[in-house]
């Protein structure tokens, strides 16, 4: 395999990557946080509390 078609696979996988992070994962997530946790009081109670990965819940 050449520089030029590992370069190219890598970028296929990133891409890849990302789009299911954005379009499966993220939208996962929120389902099962509002499924266990229900949905939050209000928009400050969003900004003060955070999971382990930095994001609001």
């Amino acid at each position: 395999m050449g520089l030029l078609e590992l370069a190219a696979m890598l970028a296929v996988t990133l891409a890849a990557a990302a789009a299911i992070y954005g379009l499966v994962e993220r939208p996962s997530r929120q389902w099962l946080r509002r499924r266990t946790f229900g949905r939050m009081p209000d928009a400050d109670a969003r900004r003060t509390v955070h999971s382990d990965q930095g994001e609001p819940f």
